[in-house]
């Protein structure tokens, strides 16, 4: 009889393991994480994401062109202090074009290595057809801001870009500091016109 015991207890255990793995909760997109438990699955049920996926243009001050290319992730890891967490979100890649020249780009980015210019959505807001996401600026940090996409009709939506102000100094942010600018346009209520 002991001799079975210790042959069933580590399949017990292996069973046991796999049944909590599969109990992960999943809940919709704007669910409160504060009150959520580690684990939890912030599911785009609705499918709210997906009417801004795609690839969209717009031209903006003296014939300076931004396209993105946005695209949907399903049940990426994101982190609270303590808790681990997954969602379902936006990625936005961009190249900025002026004077006919590519003055930035993110469209072969891996952000896994480099996290700098990663730009995410963190939730939407149903009722106004709004997606908000932040973006990290780039190196220091320079051009960290919010983002805001609001749905016009299915083939435009409007942006806005809120820029939080940066303090670069030898300290905080070595130099060269010849490439550390805002690319992103900061133009009020741009529209961007799908591909």
């Amino acid at each position: 009889m002991k001799n079975i015991l210790i042959k069933i207890i580590p399949f017990i255990f292996i069973f046991t393991g796999i049944i909590s793995c599969r109990s992960q909760q999943i809940v919709p997109l704007n669910t409160g994480w504060y009150t959520s438990s580690t684990g939890t699955y912030f599911k785009d049920i609705n499918n709210e994401l997906d009417q801004f996926v795609g690839t969209w243009t717009a031209n903006y001050a003296n014939n300076n062109t931004i396209t993105l290319i946005i695209t949907k992730e399903l049940q990426k890891q994101f982190q609270d202090i303590d808790k681990v967490f997954y969602r379902d979100m936006l990625r936005v890649r961009y190249q900025v074009i002026a004077g006919g020249l590519i003055v930035h780009s993110t469209l072969n980015n891996n952000f896994t290595l480099n996290k700098d210019y990663e730009f995410l959505s963190l939730f939407t807001k149903p009722a106004n057809n709004e997606v908000i996401l932040m973006q990290n600026g780039g190196r220091c940090s320079v051009g960290l801001g919010t983002v805001y996409f609001k749905k016009i009709n299915t083939n435009q939506f409007q942006w806005n870009y809120r820029v939080q102000p940066a303090t670069i100094n030898s300290e905080s942010c070595p130099p060269p500091y010849d490439n550390d600018k805002v690319f992103l346009p900061t133009v009020e209520n741009l529209i961007f016109t799908k591909q």
